[in-house]
C-alpha cells in the first residue's frame, strides 16, 4: 500500500490525489472487522472501526461504536467527549449529558470546554456557551475565539 502511494506521483497523479486515494482505499479495506471477529472486546479496534465509519459518513454505526467504547472506558473523558461530538453531529440531545460527563472527569480540558460551548450554542443556550468560553484556560482554542467573534456580530 505504501509503495503504491509513493509510486502514484511518478505515474502522473498529483500528491494530493495519492493521499486521497490511499485514504479511500484504507476506508474501503476495513481490516478491523477481521480483527474484531477474532477479538470482539478489543476497545482499540472498536475505536478504529468507529473512526473508519465516520470517515465513510456512517454516522449511526460510528455512534454505536462510540457507545461501546464509552461503556468500556467510563473513566476516560475523551471517550465521552468523542461520543458527545458524534451526538452533536447527529443532532442528538444526549450530547449535553456526554460532555457533562467528560467535563466531570477532566474539568480543565480546553477541548472539552470548547466542545461544551459548541453543544450549548447548538441547543440554543448562548449564556451557557459564553460561560464555557470565558471559563476556558489562558490559552483559548481557536473555536472559543470563533465563538466570541460570532457573538460580537
Amino acid at each position: 500500500m505504501a509503495f503504491l502511494v509513493l509510486m502514484l506521483p511518478m505515474l502522473g497523479m498529483p500528491a494530493a490525489m495519492a493521499q486521497k486515494a490511499g485514504t479511500v482505499a484504507l476506508c474501503k479495506d476495513d481490516r478491523t472487522e477481521k480483527g474484531l471477529a477474532a477479538f470482539p472486546r478489543q476497545v482499540h479496534l472498536i475505536k478504529i472501526r468507529a473512526r473508519a465509519r465516520l470517515a465513510r459518513r456512517e454516522l449511526p454505526e460510528a455512534l454505536a461504536d462510540a457507545q461501546v467504547v464509552a461503556e468500556a472506558q467510563p473513566r476516560f473523558g475523551r471517550t465521552n467527549a468523542e461520543r458527545a461530538a458524534l451526538n452533536l453531529r447527529s443532532d442528538n440531545p444526549a450530547a449535553l449529558t456526554d460532555i457533562a460527563m467528560a467535563l466531570r472527569i477532566e474539568p480543565n480540558e480546553p477541548r472539552w470546554q470548547s466542545l461544551a460551548a459548541r453543544i450549548n450554542l447548538a441547543t440554543g443556550d448562548a449564556a451557557a456557551a459564553e460561560r464555557f468560553v470565558t471559563a476556558a484556560p489562558a490559552a483559548p482554542s481557536p473555536e472559543a475565539d470563533l465563538l466570541l467573534r460570532t457573538k460580537a456580530r
